[in-house]
């Protein structure tokens, strides 16, 4: 037993990390999907044959202007083209999924979005004998068909998707006397509504980077306190609350801000970090205290 713990704990087992940020820390989230973006921004601004193109973490969305192009495979493989990221794409002209939904253009050159569902997803929810909160399992079946209200721009779509999330519900075990009238409350409910921003944090975000989604809702708006930094570029990062280390924000974005001039070679992000507004965000920490209740 000795050698084999003395050979696990030889120097040929042991890794060290010279770059880059550990696996889960609580800040390498935040800052990959900041790096990729200025890796792969430059990538699109300024190509005329993009319409619009938006990101998710590491999934991207195009809307392609093809009337320039010739060979639509030769054309995607010039675009994403970079030094160290490898990019996988599908194409289609009527219809593409992105994330958990389909988007498709109809006859009229409209676009319309329904729920997109992987083949091998078997739909297998939590049963209703299961030993879990009621509660919990009182709002699975409201708020799985929220989302398809949320997603589902056709009305008979919604009302496909509806019903099979209700048969398979009730495949579960689930009692009908409580899953009807969720189902009919969910067949009449207001798709904007659904779609409304409901957070604070969100509707300031969007009021500074999307007023356009604003205007659609014009009950909302946003108390002018909330609007700390009103420049365009204002970036939230997302770090675990230490009450035990003073100004802990305000070190953070020192701290950013000095270790970009100071290691960064590139003058061109020097200055994309100095003109960022930097705000810090807290998560919630887990402590002894709660594990023990």
């Amino acid at each position: 037993m000795d050698e084999i713990r003395e050979s696990w704990y030889s120097s040929e087992n042991m890794y060290f990390q010279h770059r880059g940020i550990e696996m889960g820390n609580s800040a390498s989230v935040s800052i990959a999907n900041l790096t990729l973006y200025y890796e792969i921004i430059h990538l699109f601004e300024g190509n005329e044959n993009i319409a619009m193109y938006k990101r998710f973490l590491d999934d991207l969305f195009l809307l392609v202007c093809m009337d320039d192009i010739e060979n639509i495979v030769t054309w995607l493989d010039s675009l994403l083209n970079h030094r160290y990221l490898k990019f996988t794409y599908e194409y289609n002209k009527k219809s593409i999924s992105f994330l958990d939904v389909n988007v498709n253009l109809s006859e009229k050159n409209v676009v319309g979005t329904s729920l997109f569902r992987k083949p091998m997803n078997k739909h297998v929810y939590l049963r209703a004998e299961s030993d879990h909160p009621v509660h919990l399992k009182n709002s699975l079946f409201y708020s799985q068909g929220l989302r398809m209200v949320r997603i589902c721009s056709d009305l008979s779509s919604r009302h496909s998707h509806l019903l099979s999330l209700y048969k398979k519900f009730t495949a579960r075990g689930y009692d009908d006397k409580v899953l009807y009238p969720i189902f009919i409350k969910l067949c009449s409910y207001s798709r904007m509504k659904a779609l409304e921003p409901k957070k604070r944090l969100l509707k300031s975000y969007l009021n500074i980077h999307n007023p356009e989604i604003m205007k659609r809702y014009t009950s909302l708006t946003v108390n002018s306190q909330v609007q700390v930094n009103s420049r365009q570029n204002l970036t939230y990062i997302v770090f675990p609350f230490y009450s035990c280390i003073p100004h802990y924000a305000k070190k953070i974005v020192k701290c950013i801000r000095t270790h970009s001039q100071s290691h960064c070679t590139n003058q061109s992000y020097k200055d994309i970090v100095e003109d960022l507004g930097i705000k810090v965000v807290h998560s919630r920490t887990h402590n002894l205290k709660e594990e023990l209740r």
